[in-house]
């Protein structure tokens, strides 16, 4: 059997081994630092895009509630069935008075003004809209009826974007409060419609 004796070369003391394995740890240390703060930023940019997409969704149901308002008030408050139709829209049918009118129809009506039953939080809200997965549920309410008082040529021109009328046109207000709720975000978005009188609609 061969030995093999290994000698060390005379002045070689194993700092280079020590000096590399020192350089391999920091350069270790500070790529993982760069991956965290690379993932880190992947997160929040990514949390910031689902919170956009709330917030559109929640938007995009309060103007859906707007132009509801607007088309059942131009059918003597009756929710037609298109808008009833769709498979990604509820809404809420109940007569808790039996009167033959539906609660929201009540509410658009303004015959009814706060209702607690129909809240954003509720099981049965008084719409509820479906956005790939994402829900909105919707709560309107009449807040009160008035006489706008300003001169014809203030509402001829379209002040505040209201429509054209003349003095003494009657303003309902209504207080529209959207709900989008997913697993990483929830945004209400909370918006006052206001309906011009001009014929049996909104100007």
């Amino acid at each position: 059997m061969h030995k093999f004796m290994l000698n060390r070369v005379d002045g070689e003391s194993g700092a280079a081994l020590i000096l590399a394995l020192l350089v391999l740890t920091v350069l270790t240390v500070f790529s993982m630092a760069a991956v965290n703060s690379t993932l880190f930023g992947l997160r929040v940019s990514n949390q910031y895009k689902i919170e956009q997409s709330t917030l559109y969704e929640a938007d995009g149901g309060a103007d859906y509630s707007a132009q509801l308002i607007a088309r059942a008030l131009a059918n003597h408050n009756a929710i037609s069935a298109t808008d009833s139709a769709s498979a990604n829209i509820t809404i809420n049918a109940i007569d808790s008075d039996g009167k033959g009118t539906s609660d929201l129809e009540a509410i658009i009506g303004g015959s009814t003004a706060y209702n607690a039953l129909y809240t954003v939080s509720s099981a049965s809200p008084n719409v509820k809209m479906n956005f790939l997965g994402d829900t909105v549920k919707i709560d309107i309410n009449f807040i009160r009826s008035r006489m706008l008082a300003g001169s014809s040529s203030e509402f001829a021109s379209r002040y505040e974007g209201l429509g054209s009328g003349t003095s003494g046109s009657i303003a309902l207000d209504y207080q529209i409060d959207s709900y989008s709720t997913n697993k990483n975000s929830a945004i209400t978005v909370r918006a006052m419609y206001k309906c011009v009188e001009g014929g049996g609609r909104c100007l």
